[in-house]
């Protein structure tokens, strides 16, 4: 018997251990916070794809209840949730494959609408937003770091790493994927270009909406209260939403020239 493991408990159901796993949940003994050795841990790929994991749980909490989806998890309470990073992965698959059958999205609404203005930016061509449609997971890789610092330093009273911060930012993304694949669900049926114009900008409201309330609950643990946290709330909702519209488009600009 490994003598530390009996002297701890398991951070997923709390029963005492006795070995590399958990015999009640199955959840592995080493489990602990979230660092950066822990992220790009050798048995990552595993995890990340581990079907018999709670996808659609995973779905629901995001929705109803983020902040306890990430406070669980990030407290070790894992063995009923999706891998973070395999959750927006299989997310965001189902979001490319709705997008591709999809009659309206932004990219068309956009190329309708202000097809030569949009040539002449010198933000972002046409031919660079398609781009940006064909490599998006690759621009994500860019973003997560970057929504990382947001409550990292607005929230500096969680008291979490930034390697946790991270996750944090994984979830969110996974959030917006969930909105943007109900879009994409809209943008299949035979609607005018104009319908469809002011249903994306309802979507738009949704996802601030969902990001006030998925920082709203994550800052449930740190000690700020009445206005402080209600201003850091809207300040980290407001920059993230940002971050993901506009950081995609400006780096594949850039990769694009």
């Amino acid at each position: 018997m490994n003598k530390l493991n009996a002297r701890k408990a398991c951070l997923n159901c709390s029963t005492v251990l006795e070995g590399d796993y958990c015999y009640k949940c199955s959840q592995a003994s080493a489990t602990g916070r979230m660092s950066f050795s822990r992220l790009f841990a050798k048995d990552i790929f595993a995890s990340v794809f581990n079907l018999n994991r709670g996808f659609f749980k995973s779905c629901i909490d995001l929705i109803v209840r983020p902040g306890t989806l990430v406070k669980n998890y990030l407290s070790g309470q894992r063995k009923s949730y999706f891998h973070f990073a395999g959750l927006l992965f299989i997310l965001l698959a189902i979001d490319a494959l709705l997008l591709s059958v999809a009659t309206n999205s932004e990219l068309t609404l956009l190329a309708s609408r202000v097809p030569s203005e949009l040539e002449k930016s010198n933000f972002i061509s046409l031919k660079g937003l398609e781009r940006m449609y064909d490599f998006y997971k690759f621009t994500l890789a860019f973003i997560t770091p970057l929504l990382a610092l947001v409550p990292y330093f607005l929230l500096r009273k969680l008291r979490y790493f930034y390697a946790e911060h991270i996750v944090i930012a994984w979830f969110y993304l996974a959030l917006t994927s969930l909105v943007s694949i109900s879009s994409r669900l809209v943008g299949i049926l035979p609607l005018s270009i104009e319908l469809y114009q002011g249903i994306l900008l309802a979507f738009g409201v949704v996802i601030l909406a969902l990001s006030v309330r998925f920082y709203w609950q994550v800052s449930v643990c740190a000690e700020y209260t009445g206005w402080s946290r209600t201003l850091r709330v809207i300040i980290s909702s407001l920059i993230s939403m940002l971050i993901y519209s506009a950081a995609p488009a400006y780096l594949t600009s850039a990769f694009s020239n």
